[in-house]
């Protein structure tokens, strides 16, 4: 499992954030701006840098197996206007997103997706991301 990170290739973010620009009166909340394809953990921690650094924050992250592989399919929106921050985790066991879902609740963070997936074990796992909307 994974959380946001700031690090990028500095040609992408200035691609991707003309882009934002050009469409940003377009924008509404919860369009889809950037989806992948199957993509395992490690891409998507470098993925998740890449696009927060460019206020988009993945709205919804699905997983599956794939070629005997635990892979993941994103979805990145735009900041919402009223979000203060997001923690996006994947993969998590039953116990992690137990635990994690309380800290984020006691830290006034609500689910903004969960999704599930059964993986080659039988074992559920989770995919949430959380934010903190501004007072």
């Amino acid at each position: 499992d994974r959380v946001c990170g700031k690090a990028m290739d500095d040609r992408m973010g200035v691609a991707i954030l003309l882009v934002l620009l050009l469409l940003a009166p377009a924008i509404r909340a919860d369009e889809v701006l950037v989806a992948t394809d199957w993509i395992d953990s490690d891409e998507m921690t470098q993925l998740l840098a890449k696009m927060n650094k460019n206020n988009l924050f993945p709205c919804l992250v699905v997983g599956s197996i794939e070629a005997e592989k635990i892979m993941y399919k994103a979805s990145y929106c735009a900041f919402l206007p009223d979000m203060r921050y997001f923690y996006s985790r994947w993969g998590m066991t039953d116990a992690e997103h137990q635990r994690y879902s309380e800290f984020y609740l006691e830290k006034k963070m609500q689910p903004h997706f969960h999704t599930t997936f059964t993986d080659d074990k039988g074992s559920t796992r989770h995919q949430v991301t959380w934010i903190l909307r501004k007072d």
